[in-house]
């Protein structure tokens, strides 16, 4: 008989660790349901050493893949009234090899391989990534997580 009583202790004691592993389980997504997303926003800044960008270049801004921007660090806005501004301003990202002020050079704007000291015969171009750091505002109904971004380090 104290066999049984074991064997429906220990059922029991299974069933309780069970349904608690459960609810912490639901508690823990429903944190994550209601954790803020973050995205960082991206814009190149584009010069070629003439001061006069030729027609093949990017336009003077262009957003991460190198696509034409309408908007530069001063105009960009917000994709809709959910996000907000993290950051007050837009960074330059000093990651990778750049050099003292962020900007990397190549040949041209098509180049693989970017550098960040100025060589004079092989650096026609430079170029520098902006960052800011927005979040969806808390009680909006928009929730996820997004990478927005190819480069590795920020």
């Amino acid at each position: 008989m104290d066999d049984e009583i074991t064997k429906e202790s220990k059922r029991f004691s299974i069933i309780k660790i069970i349904k608690e592993e459960a609810q912490d389980a639901q508690i823990h997504k429903e944190a994550l349901s209601n954790a803020p997303t973050y995205e960082y926003d991206i814009l190149y800044e584009n010069q070629r050493g003439s001061n006069a960008l030729n027609q093949a270049d990017p336009q003077p801004w262009s957003d991460k893949n190198q696509k034409f921007s309408p908007m530069d660090i001063y105009t960009y806005q917000l994709p809709n009234p959910t996000w907000e501004w993290v950051h007050k301003e837009w960074l330059v990202d000093m990651s990778g090899d750049v050099d003292e002020e962020g900007w990397e050079y190549a040949p041209d704007f098509h180049f693989p391989c970017w550098h960040g000291c100025y060589q004079p015969l092989r650096s026609f171009v430079r170029r520098r990534r902006w960052v800011r750091l927005r979040r969806q505002k808390v009680g909006s109904d928009f929730r996820g997580i997004h990478v927005t971004d190819d480069k590795t380090s920020l």
